[in-house]
């Protein structure tokens, strides 16, 4: 099971090449190096990979470009693995994380990220985003997780889980989210790019505008 991951949430043109590349050597070349060196035991024993992959390999919000692009990569190695891997029985399984955000410490480190992109940030960039940049962040850690379950127990992971590593004949792919997370995000991936874009920026708009007040309206 290659689960190890990181994300820093960012937009792109704040985001270090430290930070970049970070996400990517344990997103991406992380998964494809373990699974390279326990492959011979995987064909030998006609075992099960199961790759953790996110719901923004679906649909990429802003500040995930980075994090979406390692779990897009994640997929298609995965889709082509699965096909490959097949004459020696070995099933390949993609599980997609929704929002658990709230019920991790995945932003843990939110302030130190923020710290990195200040001291490396050059005058013209401060100038092309004036006070953007701290709003974004404001907004993000303010926000984050808005779509989480209430806890583990109240969500559907250890059953997605199950159904990856136990089920005799796993979906190809799972996608472990609430109910209503998972409507939003078929519903944006059926729409048109301009129309799912132009909902996305406004949702992203009233979140930096709004700051914490979306989050205490919702608790």
């Amino acid at each position: 099971m290659n689960n190890a991951g990181i994300c820093v949430f960012s937009e792109f043109d704040f985001t270090t090449t430290k930070q970049i590349e970070d996400q990517i050597n344990v997103n991406l070349l992380g998964t494809i190096r373990l699974t390279r060196e326990l492959l011979p035991l995987l064909i030998k024993g006609k075992g099960r990979i199961v790759n953790v992959s996110s719901v923004n390999a679906m649909q990429v919000f802003p500040g995930t470009s980075i994090y979406a692009a390692t779990k897009k990569a994640i997929e298609a190695f995965g889709d082509g693995l699965r096909m490959e891997l097949q004459k020696f029985s070995v099933q390949v399984v993609t599980v997609r994380l929704g929002d658990y955000a709230r019920l991790t410490d995945i932003m843990a480190k939110h302030g130190a990220v923020v710290a990195e992109q200040v001291a490396e940030m050059d005058d013209l960039k401060k100038v092309r985003y004036g006070d953007y940049f701290d709003r974004f962040h404001r907004s993000a850690l303010a926000n984050y997780g808005y779509f989480s379950p209430p806890s583990f127990q109240q969500s559907s992971l250890f059953a997605d889980f199950e159904e990856a590593v136990l089920a005799n004949i796993p979906h190809s792919y799972i996608v472990s989210a609430t109910w209503s997370y998972k409507a939003l995000l078929y519903f944006l991936v059926a729409l048109p790019i301009t129309y799912s874009d132009a909902l996305i920026r406004r949702f992203t708009k009233s979140m930096m505008e709004e700051g914490g007040e979306l989050r205490k309206k919702r608790t």
